[in-house]
C-alpha cells in the first residue's frame, strides 16, 4: 500500500538512482509477466469509521487447506488471503464494529479446524478530512486506474484539471487514499517472496524493527506494522522478502532466531497472494451514496418540514 502511487516515473527514476525509462520499462514488465495482477485506488477504512485485522492460522491435515481457502474467499470483509506452502495462510479482513469482526474471527477458527487464531490489528493513519462530492467523484474514477490522467478524470467528474489536481492531492497529502496492487508471488522473475514473521514485546519493537531492517535491506521490501489485538498480547511484524534462493530463507531464520528480545520468529515462502476487492470497492460506493445523499439533503432542506406540518394540517382537517 502506497500514497505516492501517483509520484511521476522521473521522480521514481531520479529516487532509485536510474533513467525515466528504465523506469517506465520495468513497471511494464511487471504488468506483462503479471507479477503485477491488478492495482486500485483504495480508501483509508477510517475515513468511514472501518477497521482492519490480520490473521495468521496453520491449517493441519487432515484438514483440507484448500477448501478452507474457498469458504474463506465468500465470507463478507475479506480483502486479502496470503498463500503460503505448508500450513500457514494469512487473511486481512475488514469490519464495521468490533461484536462483526469476533463473530468473523471465529468463524474462520471453526472453518479452519483450529484451536488458536493469531489476530492484530492493521494500523491505519487516523484521516481527519472530510470528502467533499467532487472528492468522491474523483475517487470513482480513479478507483480502477490509479495513474488515470488529470484530464481523463476532469472530464470525467465535470470539474478543470487543475480542480482534479489541487483535490487529488490534498486526498493523498491527508493519507485518504492509497494505490493498492495484487501481485502474483510465482511471476517473480529469479526470485521467491517470503514473510518473516516475527514476535515481541511491544516495548522492543523499535529496536528489533531496526535491526531488522538494517540486515535485512537488500531483500526487504515492505514491513508489514501490526498492533496487538487484545491489550497485553505481544506485538506481531511480517517482513516481506525477495531473496534469491530458498536456502536464503534458512539463512534469514538462522540469523533472526538469534535476535535479542523476540519472542517467536518463523519464515514462510509465498505460494500465492489473493486481493478480493470487492469490499474496498464497496466502502467507496458507500461514501459516496453518503455524499449524494447529504448533497440532497442540503439542497432541499425544507422538504421534511413542509411534509410533517402537511401532515399534522391532515391530521387535525379529519378529526
Amino acid at each position: 500500500m502506497n500514497a505516492h502511487f501517483r509520484r511521476s516515473y522521473d521522480a521514481i527514476a531520479k529516487c532509485v538512482g536510474v533513467d525515466e525509462e528504465t523506469v517506465r520499462n520495468r513497471v511494464k514488465g511487471y504488468h506483462r509477466t503479471g507479477f503485477i495482477k491488478d492495482w486500485r485506488t483504495i480508501l483509508n477504512p477510517t475515513v468511514n469509521q472501518v477497521g482492519e485485522v490480520a490473521l495468521w492460522i496453520d491449517v493441519n491435515p487432515p484438514t483440507s487447506k484448500d477448501d478452507v481457502i474457498e469458504k474463506i474467499r465468500l465470507m463478507p470483509g475479506v480483502i486479502g488471503i496470503g498463500h503460503y506452502y505448508g500450513t500457514l495462510l494469512a487473511i486481512a479482513l475488514r469490519y464495521h464494529n468490533e461484536n462483526a469482526v469476533r463473530r468473523q474471527i471465529e468463524l474462520i477458527r471453526r472453518v479452519a479446524e483450529v484451536d488458536t487464531v493469531v489476530v492484530a490489528k492493521v494500523p491505519f493513519p487516523r484521516c481527519l478530512i472530510s470528502l467533499g462530492k467532487t472528492d468522491w467523484g474523483i475517487l470513482r474514477a480513479i478507483q480502477r486506474d490509479p495513474r488515470k490522467p488529470f484530464t481523463a478524470i476532469a472530464s470525467e467528474v465535470g470539474v478543470s484539471s487543475r480542480t482534479v489536481k489541487r483535490r487529488m492531492q490534498r486526498m493523498i497529502d491527508d493519507l485518504a487514499i492509497f494505490g493498492f496492487p495484487s501481485l502474483n508471488p510465482r511471476a517473480a522473475e529469479g526470485a521467491i517472496m517470503a514473510t518473516l514473521l516475527v514476535t515481541y514485546a511491544a516495548k522492543e519493537k523499535r529496536e528489533v524493527d531496526e535491526k531488522i531492517g538494517t540486515h535485512l535491506e537488500p531483500y526487504l521490501w515492505h514491513v508489514f506494522h501490526m498492533l496487538p489485538y487484545h491489550k497485553g498480547d505481544p506485538t506481531v511484524c511480517g517482513f516481506n522478502l525477495i531473496l534469491p534462493h530458498v536456502g536464503n530463507a534458512e539463512e534469514v531464520l538462522r540469523w533472526a532466531k538469534r535476535l535479542p528480545g523476540i519472542l517467536g520468529v518463523r519464515i514462510e515462502l509465498f505460494d500465492g497472494m489473493e486481493t478480493l476487492y470487492g469490499p474496498l470497492d464497496e466502502e467507496i460506493e458507500k461514501g459516496i451514496a453518503q455524499s449524494s445523499l447529504a448533497h440532497a439533503v442540503m439542497a432541499y432542506p425544507a422538504i421534511p418540514i413542509v411534509i410533517g406540518i402537511s401532515t399534522l394540517a391532515l391530521q387535525f382537517a379529519f378529526s
